[in-house]
């Protein structure tokens, strides 16, 4: 149960830096597409704020505390923080949709140690955040290819 509980905790790290990220490119994104991107950053960083109360809850389910603070959350992250911030949309985008796969490898290797803990719910929660992480990653994918 420790792996699974290490692993929950990086979930929570890592959505948090993605969060965060997403957020922070929410507010700073240009260009002449800025309206449009500007909506769907928030579209993505209001879907991943509503996921971190629920894999925190997960969390707790496994009788585990959760981390308390950034420094830990960052530490748990398998994603780096955007240290300095991309200039460009497409820049921004592009490290999006890579942090989008580390979290989509991330949360399969979790599920499948929940599989063998037999922590089925926890399996369809991870299922659906698979399903939302792949879906960001093709929003941005899509997003950040030329003009055609």
């Amino acid at each position: 149960m420790e792996n699974l509980i290490l692993h929950m905790r990086e979930v929570l790290g890592t959505a948090f830096v993605i969060y965060t990220t997403t957020h922070c490119y929410h507010w700073n994104v240009e260009g002449p597409n800025f309206y449009e991107y500007h909506k769907l950053l928030e579209l993505q960083y209001n879907e991943i704020w509503e996921s971190l109360d629920d894999i925190a809850e997960h969390t707790r389910t496994l009788d585990a505390y959760v981390p308390q603070s950034m420094s830990r959350m960052i530490e748990l992250s398998r994603v780096e923080e955007a240290l300095p911030a991309p200039t460009g949309s497409h820049d921004m985008f592009t490290g999006l949709v890579m942090a989008h796969e580390i979290m989509c490898d991330l949360l399969l290797e979790t599920s499948k140690i929940a599989q063998s803990e037999g922590q089925e719910g926890l399996v369809n929660f991870l299922g659906g955040r698979i399903e939302a992480h792949q879906k960001h990653r093709w929003m941005l994918r899509a997003s950040a290819k030329p003009n055609r």
